[in-house]
C-alpha cells in the first residue's frame, strides 16, 4: 500500500532485513529476542530495522530525519537498603547492597536472584572489609568476607531449607527482619562463657536427676565400660584415683531410665549400706524397677550397681535387648554391675541380689544375660537352676519375703547385664493351635542345654474325646475324636397347685421328652436318658447277648418263629440275638439294660406272631 518493498524502490536498507510492521508490532518483537538491543523506525511509512547489540556508540549512529532510533532501557542494578540497625557492631550491617552491574545489556535477559549484594567500595577503595548479603539456602544473610554469618533472616529454621532462591524471595526482603546468626558481645561489657558446676549428690543421699545431670555426675567418674578394660597394675591406679574418698563415696543417683547406686565396703566398714536400689515407675505392671542386694561378693568391694529400663538400654550402653521370643515382657531393669577390691582389680565372684517380682507366683520368671535367654539345667518345684558355661550356674528361686525372688550368680564377668522376664501365656493370648474340645495348658518356652526350646503350651482333649489336642498351624490335624456322649444334668420340679393341709407324698412319676407327652424318658439305676437316632448307621456285628433273664423273652426270633413253623427267620436263628419287635419294644428291652447302649433295627421277618404276612422290624440290643 505505497510502502516501498525493494532496494529499487528505496535503497536505503535492504528488503530481507525490513519489517513491514506498526511501532507497537516492532517493540513486541524486538522484545521476545534477548539479541534485540532496539530498532530503527520508519517516520514515514510502517516498518523498522531491528538492531542487535553490535551497534553501539557513535561509530554505528547516523543523523537522519527520516528514522528514529528506539533502543531498549534497563533498570540498573537491583538494590536492597537495611535499615534500623543501632546499636554497637549493628551499624555494619546498615547500608545499601547493590547486585554487581552486568558486562552488558543482554546480561538483564537472565537475571539470577541468587547474586550476591554488596555495598558499595569506601572512598579509600577498600573493598576487602564490605558487607555482603548472600542466599544460603536457609534464608538471607549478611556477612563479611571470609567470615560466617552475622545477621540472617531466619526463613527456614530446620531441614534441607530451601533450596536456590526464587524472585518471591528476594521480593521478600521489602519486609524481612534481620537477626543475629549467634549471640552477640554486649558493646559496653566484657563476656566469656562460663557454666556452673552442678552440686554432687551428697553421701549416703538418694538422687533423683535430670538426665543431663545424672549423666554430669557419671562423668565425674571412670567410663563404667573402661572399668573392665583394667589389666595392667599401672592402669587400675586410676581406677582407684576414682575410688579416693574425696571423689567415691556410698550413694545412690537416678533418672527416669536408669539408677545408680554406688557402694563402698572398703573404706566405709563401720557404715552399712542401703540395700534397696528403685527409681520411677513407668513400665506396665510387669515391670517392677526395684531391686535389692543380697551378698555383692566374697570380699570386701567398692562397685557400681546400675538398673536400666529395658527399652532405655540401647541409648545407655549402645547394645539392643529385645524380649526373647516366647515370652512376654521383662519383669525387672536390666542390671549392670562393676565390683574391684581394694588394689583396683576386678571381682567376679557369687552375687545375690533380689527383683520385686509380684506378678510370677508359682512360675519363676525365667534369666536373660547379655541379651540371650540363659539354658534351663533343672526346674525343682519353683526353682530352676540355669547353666550358664562350664564353670557358671545361676538360680532364680522365691526370696524369704514374699513378692521377691532371688538370683545367684555363681561367676559374674564384669559389666555383664542380666534381667528377669515372664513367660507369654498363649493360651490367654488365644495364640494355641488346641482344638475346642481341648484344654490349652500354658507352659514355659524354656532354652534347654542342647539348644531346642520346650513347647509354650500344651493341648489336652476333655473327658470323653482322645488325641494330641492340637489343630497344627493349618488347622490340619486330628485335634481331638469324641468317645463317649454324656447327657446333660436332668432337674425335675414338682409342683401342686391345691392346698394340702396335711402334707403330701409322690407315688409315681413319669417322664418326657416333649411338651405332648410323647417320648417318656426311660432309664436304669436312676440314669434318664433320650434316645438318639442315628441314620444309615448299625451295629449289628457287636449285638448284645440279654441276660438270663431275657433269654425267653417272646420277641426273640428264636421264639417267634418257631411257634409260626417258620425255619431260619430270615437267617435270625437261635444264635443271634435279634429281636422281631418295633423300634419302640425294642428300646423298651434296651432301656432298663446297664449294659446296653442302644438298638439297631431293620425289617427282618416275613412273618408276623398272628400269622399275617408282610416285613417286620428286626432289632439288635448294641453294648
Amino acid at each position: 500500500g505505497g510502502v516501498p518493498q525493494t532496494e529499487e524502490e528505496d535503497p536505503t536498507y535492504p528488503a530481507d532485513t525490513t519489517l513491514c510492521a506498526t511501532r507497537e508490532r516492532c517493540e513486541f518483537l524486538c522484545n521476545q529476542l534477548t539479541d534485540c538491543r532496539g530498532f530503527d523506525m520508519d517516520l514515514e511509512h510502517p516498518r523498522c530495522w531491528l538492531n542487535s547489540y553490535d551497534c553501539s556508540g557513535d561509530v554505528d549512529m547516523v543523523e537522519t530525519n527520516a528514522f528514529e532510533l528506539v533502543e531498549k532501557e534497563f533498570a540498573g542494578s537491583c538494590t536492597v537498603t537495611v535499615t534500623g540497625a543501632e546499636g554497637c557492631d549493628a551499624q555494619d550491617a546498615a547500608g545499601t547492597y547493590a547486585q554487581p552491574d552486568p558486562v552488558n545489556q543482554r546480561a538483564y535477559a537472565a537475571f539470577n536472584p541468587a547474586q550476591s549484594f554488596t555495598k558499595p567500595a569506601d572512598a579509600a577503595g577498600d573493598d576487602d572489609d564490605r558487607e555482603a548479603l548472600v542466599w544460603d539456602t536457609h534464608g538471607w544473610v549478611i556477612q563479611k568476607p571470609g567470615e560466617g554469618p552475622v545477621y540472617r533472616t531466619f526463613l527456614a529454621r530446620t531441614g534441607a531449607g530451601l533450596g536456590a532462591p526464587t524472585v518471591t524471595q528476594l521480593e521478600a526482603l521489602q519486609e524481612a527482619s534481620f537477626y543475629f546468626a549467634s549471640c552477640p558481645r554486649a558493646c559496653t561489657l566484657s563476656m566469656e562463657h562460663w557454666c556452673a558446676d552442678y552440686e554432687v549428690c551428697p553421701e549416703f543421699h538418694y538422687c533423683l536427676l535430670s538426665k543431663h545431670r545424672h549423666d554430669w555426675e557419671l562423668g565425674l567418674l571412670a567410663s563404667a565400660n573402661a572399668w573392665c578394660s583394667y589389666d595392667e597394675e599401672d592402669e587400675r591406679d586410676d581406677v582407684l584415683a576414682q575410688f579416693a574418698e574425696d571423689d567415691w563415696f556410698p550413694k545412690t543417683i537416678a533418672s527416669r531410665a536408669r539408677a545408680d547406686k554406688l557402694i563402698d565396703e572398703i573404706g566405709r566398714t563401720n557404715v552399712s549400706n542401703h540395700p534397696d536400689l528403685f527409681r520411677d515407675h513407668e513400665g506396665t505392671d510387669l515391670h517392677r524397677p526395684r531391686l535389692r542386694l543380697g551378698s555383692l561378693a566374697p570380699v570386701p568391694v567398692r562397685a557400681v550397681l546400675t538398673a536400666v529400663h529395658p527399652e532405655a538400654f540401647q541409648t545407655e550402653f549402645a547394645a539392643a535387648r529385645p524380649v526373647p521370643s516366647g515370652f512376654g515382657s521383662f519383669v525387672s531393669d536390666i542390671v549392670v554391675l562393676h565390683r574391684f577390691n581394694e588394689t583396683g582389680e576386678m571381682v567376679t565372684g557369687e552375687v545375690t541380689l533380689e527383683f520385686w517380682v509380684p506378678s510370677a507366683e508359682a512360675t519363676a520368671p525365667r534369666l536373660v544375660v547379655g541379651g540371650a535367654l540363659a539354658p534351663v539345667l533343672e526346674i525343682v518345684d519353683t526353682t530352676v537352676i540355669f547353666k550358664l558355661d562350664v564353670d557358671n550356674n545361676a538360680t532364680v528361686a522365691p526370696a524369704a519375703d514374699q513378692g521377691w525372688w532371688a538370683l545367684t550368680l555363681a561367676v559374674h564377668p564384669c559389666a555383664s547385664d542380666f534381667a528377669l522376664v515372664a513367660d507369654a501365656d498363649e493360651c490367654a493370648a488365644g495364640t494355641h493351635d488346641c482344638d475346642e474340645d481341648a484344654d490349652c495348658v500354658n507352659l514355659v518356652r524354656d532354652l534347654l542345654e542342647d539348644g531346642t526350646r520346650t513347647p509354650g503350651f500344651d493341648c489336652v482333649c476333655r473327658a470323653g474325646h482322645t488325641g494330641d489336642g492340637h489343630l497344627g498351624a493349618a488347622r490340619d490335624q486330628v485335634g481331638c475324636l469324641q468317645t463317649e456322649i454324656f447327657a446333660e444334668e436332668w432337674v425335675m420340679v414338682v409342683e401342686n397347685e391345691d392346698e394340702v393341709d396335711c402334707g403330701w407324698g409322690v407315688a409315681e412319676a413319669e417322664l418326657y421328652s416333649d411338651t405332648q407327652c410323647m417320648e417318656p424318658l426311660t432309664g436304669s439305676d436312676g440314669e434318664a436318658f433320650v434316645w438318639e437316632v442315628l441314620e444309615e448307621a448299625s451295629c449289628d456285628a457287636t449285638a448284645l447277648v440279654p441276660e438270663a433273664e431275657y433269654v425267653d423273652h417272646p420277641d426273640l426270633c428264636s421264639t417267634v418263629c418257631p411257634n409260626e413253623n417258620i425255619t431260619g427267620c430270615m437267617g435270625y436263628d437261635g444264635s443271634v440275638p435279634a429281636l422281631c419287635a418295633s423300634s419302640g419294644t425294642c428300646r423298651a428291652a434296651c432301656g432298663p439294660l446297664a449294659s446296653c447302649a442302644g438298638v439297631a433295627t431293620r425289617y427282618g421277618c416275613l412273618r408276623s406272631r398272628a400269622g399275617h404276612g408282610g416285613r417286620h422290624n428286626v432289632g439288635f440290643l448294641v453294648p
